[in-house]
């Protein structure tokens, strides 16, 4: 960030350096941005009684205002925000940033990016290589770009999962400044994904059969089990209500019991005679 900063303000250094005349007055043929302009009164025109490195000094202590209040607002986000300058020099990691990663802003190559940090495939065990950490690719692409990667290091020992997605910072002219990456810990939403896989297997496996419905009883899974004890298919089923299984053997009292059961929360037990 400071180097983009600085960058920009150099260039409205040489712009009025070419534009001082031999009295030391400075001509701005074109105004430069509004803020800075404001700052020296709102003068377009030409400035007496101003050197160059008074202008200089000013023009420091307004930049280094803006980059503390960017600063400011970065580290308000609840989201991890790093950015980088083209070559891949870090420049920036706001708190959550540090707080999720478990390491803070380092001066490393881009190449050793997944080592220091800890960058795993989601399966916890495989590298995630260097090149294809968002960041890296933007740097190299130009283009956004999202993964899931898993960080593990040892100052996050426990292991946390990111959802990190990268876009470009482009000058006015579209070069390519740098890349900014935003990114959040999704470690529990990963937890409940991989028991519902858990769950979602055992069910398939059970021997039981397993009917799983809307709250207004319309069928949307059954499982294998169901399949063969009932005769009827998957596809039979869904989109049906548990009516289908109505055998003639059970009174209306029986179905009228298992509703109210279910309806209240409870889970219900018992055993139905019905095949297609």
């Amino acid at each position: 960030m400071t180097n983009r900063i600085m960058t920009f303000k150099d260039a409205i250094l040489q712009n009025l350096r070419r534009n001082i005349s031999v009295s030391g007055y400075v001509r701005l043929k074109h105004p430069i941005r509004r803020n800075v302009q404001e700052y020296f009164n709102g003068k377009a025109g030409k400035m007496e009684g101003w050197s160059v490195h008074k202008i200089s000094a000013r023009l420091d202590r307004l930049f280094q205002g803006e980059e503390k209040l960017i600063s400011s607002i970065l580290n308000s986000i609840g989201e991890g925000i790093v950015i980088a300058d083209r070559n891949g020099e870090l420049l920036f990691f706001n708190y959550v940033a540090e707080e999720i990663l478990g390491i803070g802003m380092q001066k490393i190559d881009p190449e050793k990016w997944a080592d220091v940090y800890g960058c795993f495939y989601p399966d916890q065990r495989t590298p995630f290589p260097s090149d294809r950490i968002p960041l890296a690719q933007t740097l190299r692409t130009g283009q956004v770009a999202s993964e899931i990667i898993y960080i593990k290091n040892p100052h996050k020992p426990e292991g946390v999962y990111i959802d990190i997605n990268s876009r470009p910072i482009l000058g006015e002219a579209g070069d390519l400044w740098g890349g900014i990456v935003v990114f959040k810990d999704i470690t529990e939403q990963k937890k409940t994904e991989m028991a519902l896989k858990k769950l979602s297997r055992a069910v398939e496996q059970t021997a039981d059969a397993v009917i799983i419905t809307t709250a207004s009883g319309i069928i949307e899974y059954v499982n294998p089990a169901f399949e063969n004890m009932s005769g009827y298919s998957k596809d039979e089923s869904i989109g049906q209500t548990p009516r289908l299984l109505k055998s003639g053997k059970h009174d209306r009292s029986f179905y009228q019991d298992i509703w109210s059961t279910l309806l209240a929360g409870m889970p219900y037990k018992n055993e139905m005679l019905n095949r297609k």
